[in-house]
């Protein structure tokens, strides 16, 4: 190729990326989602038209300037920093959330950033931006229609979840039993309560069953599950927000008000920001709180409950719930006792679970196989309640008989497994015993050691059939025939 022919290859290619570049430019332009790239060093090379609606800046003010510059007049500190993080660590920050005024323009937003490295010449970081006013109108739309739906509902069908007492607890622990009955005895007072338990436990059974048995049992059960809302979103929605004190914002109580005269339970304590867990405080300490943008204050009367899957003491050591607002809702702490603390209860749990899952699926399983019993007898269940309850959704869903076997279970299930007390060698069989084989029937031998199991088992629980019963995983009827068959064979 000649050097005139190259020249013009090269025009050519010109050419096309910068018609690439602006047909790029064009369609960046036409997103409704903010974008901005900068350079390694800091200057801001590209700024669509979705960033200048949303941040009320112009292309002309920021272009080819530092990002300190283009935010100075702002109370937005953090950009530059935040550039430099993800300019560092390679790594995105996704949905962070920035609040800071601009031209006299409160821009609330939702940004994501992420780095770039193409060449030696051509680095730095991107980011997108998302305005969060519509995220926030969108979860307010949201809440009205539920409410609207919830106030058609027939009488009989408009029931909400704090109809649970404590006789809706199914237990026959201990254990769980002197959980309910220490909860029986503080639930009359007005005193504030922490439920502390693992995951599926059942803590909002216990606050619900504690609202009922207290003295603002007619009054209102609000609930707030600390860790599903976003944080921006979670004082507005705690405390309530004055018609225009943001962008979009309409007149809207409080959650804290709507609890009036009721129980406001505070679902995953631990999961709450420390800059809103003092306005909580504050709220508890002074019995009232103000809504954003508000200017007066608003009486509060309700009682205080709230839940953490971390050991109270844990949450100060770890500063994750701050000391002054941990002593004003631990007033009293109830411990629920995890599934593999109550084994006794998955007979009755088991037994409730395959009803209202029959009821739910219009299914028929009226029996379940022993050896099942004994697997989840012997499964810690780090999901409680919660996963065994699931866990019999899909085996009734999956058998096709009224018999509920083993074979539906999940796989990790049968390899936590492990047996105990149900191998037997020739060498642990009394003398005696050794002695029969060959001179007998397998069949035989095998009835004569569950013979043998059986006794010992009764011996243990000194005759109590339902204890032993729940000892070897099965059924009290199914003890019942096995001895009275081995009764008759005598």
């Amino acid at each position: 190729m000649s050097d005139f022919e190259l020249v013009a290859a090269l025009k050519t290619e010109n050419i096309k990326l910068k018609n690439e570049n602006k047909l790029f430019r064009i369609i960046l332009d036409h997103v409704s989602e903010g974008v901005q790239v900068s350079s390694a060093d800091e200057i801001m090379l590209y700024y669509n038209a979705a960033c200048e609606k949303i941040e009320n800046i112009s292309r002309d003010e920021c272009l080819g300037k530092s990002l300190k510059e283009v935010y100075s007049k702002t109370n937005l500190t953090k950009d530059n920093t935040l550039h430099r993080v993800v300019r560092r660590t390679k790594v995105p920050v996704l949905n962070s959330y920035n609040q800071y005024n601009t031209k006299n323009k409160l821009t609330e937003v939702f940004s994501s950033t992420w780095s770039f490295d193409i060449d030696e010449e051509l680095s730095g970081v991107f980011s997108i931006l998302r305005e969060a006013a519509p995220a926030r109108n969108y979860l307010e739309d949201i809440t009205l229609l539920k409410q609207k739906e919830k106030s058609e509902l027939p009488a009989h069908e408009n029931k909400t979840p704090e109809y649970y007492i404590f006789d809706d607890i199914i237990h026959t622990s201990k254990a769980m039993a002197d959980c309910i009955a220490y909860a029986k005895k503080v639930a009359p007072t007005d005193a504030n309560i922490m439920l502390y338990g693992e995951t599926g436990s059942g803590k909002e059974l216990f606050a619900q069953s504690i609202h009922n048995a207290s003295l603002c049992a007619k009054g209102p059960f609000v609930a707030i599950n600390c860790a599903a809302i976003p944080d921006t979103l979670l004082e507005s929605i705690l405390f309530g927000a004055e018609k225009g004190s943001f962008s979009g914002a309409v007149l809207q109580k409080g959650l804290l008000e709507q609890a009036e005269n009721g129980t406001f339970f505070l679902d995953e304590l631990n999961s709450m920001p420390l800059s809103l867990q003092a306005k909580i405080l504050r709220a508890i300490e002074m019995r009232s709180c103000r809504r954003l943008g508000g200017i007066v204050d608003i009486k509060i009367n309700c009682r205080f409950i709230c839940s953490t899957n971390i050991e109270p003491q844990e949450l100060i050591a770890s500063k994750t719930v701050r000391h002054d607002l941990y002593y004003r809702l631990a007033t009293v702490i109830i411990s629920i006792p995890s599934l593999r603390e109550r084994i006794e209860d998955i007979d009755c749990l088991v037994s409730m679970f395959i009803d209202e899952a029959n009821q739910r699926y219009h299914t028929h399983v009226i029996d379940i196989e022993p050896l099942l019993i004994n697997i989840y007898k012997s499964y810690s269940w780090p999901g409680n309640v919660r996963e065994l309850k699931h866990d019999i959704d899909s085996c009734v869903l999956l058998s096709n008989s009224s018999f509920l076997s083993s074979k539906y279970i999940p796989g990790y299930l049968y390899k936590k497994y492990t047996v105990n007390n149900e191998s037997f060698s020739t060498t642990e069989l009394q003398p005696n015993k050794r002695a029969e084989i060959g001179s007998t029937s397998l069949h035989m031998m095998m009835e004569n050691i569950e013979c043998e199991i059986i006794k010992n088992t009764l011996a243990k629980c000194e005759g109590n059939i339902s204890m032993a019963a729940r000892m070897l995983g099965i059924h009290r009827q199914a003890l019942q025939y096995r001895i009275r068959k081995f009764e008759t064979s005598e």
